[in-house]
């Protein structure tokens, strides 16, 4: 099943600490491997890329988009892309993590929705979105001082603990098959250290 819809107000927590998911109104089966679904789904700052662009072939991995980006709100308290419209949203998550994943570039391009897009020259704040995001956009991928690559939300939420950041890097792949799957998510250091799942 796809939920399609996961943000903040579909999120139920008992008093006991229970969590449930909400709201199954855009829910779908997934039938099969190439099947197509409606695009316009979920709330659009926690719209994936691939829905955004008007991709119909997805799947299971807008959940864990969602996921991602409800997990930097409740770590922040501010939604980490809220976009005025759907060219804002894309605007905002180019900033945010640089090009989308090639299959979507093609579908963009032939969506007359898109016609004259431009992605951001600099994620810097030179080029800025209309969107009332309170974040700044460092460049995509900065190197640490032994010149590995680190994560963009390493450098945004220097704060955070690195199982945190990891957490939010793999759901928020703009590659939506890289993205994990919601048993891999729940197999990470951030939900099996330190007790978490008896706390």
């Amino acid at each position: 099943v796809i939920h399609r819809d996961v943000k903040p107000e579909n999120v139920l927590v008992s008093k006991s600490g229970i969590v449930k998911l909400c709201d199954f109104g855009f829910a779908r089966n997934l039938c099969g491997p190439g099947d197509a679904y409606t695009d316009y789904v979920a709330t659009r700052w926690y719209r994936a890329p691939e829905l955004l662009v008007g991709d119909v072939a997805y799947g299971k991995e807008v959940d864990i988009w969602a996921v991602g980006c409800l997990f930097a709100e409740m770590m922040t308290g501010e939604p980490l892309f809220p976009g005025d419209s759907d060219i804002d949203q894309l605007f905002l998550i180019a900033q945010c993590l640089g090009r989308l994943a090639k299959r979507h570039l093609s579908i963009m391009a032939r969506n007359s929705a898109f016609r004259g897009f431009q992605y951001p020259k600099s994620r810097h704040g030179s080029s800025q979105s209309t969107g009332s995001s309170k974040f700044k956009f460092p460049e995509q991928q900065s190197r640490n001082r032994s010149g590995s690559k680190v994560s963009v939300f390493s450098v945004m939420f220097p704060s955070w603990p690195d199982d945190a950041v990891f957490l939010l890097t793999l759901c928020l792949d703009p590659e939506p098959s890289s993205r994990p799957t919601c048993s891999a998510l729940l197999r990470l250091p951030y939900f099996t250290r330190d007790n978490f799942p008896t706390r």
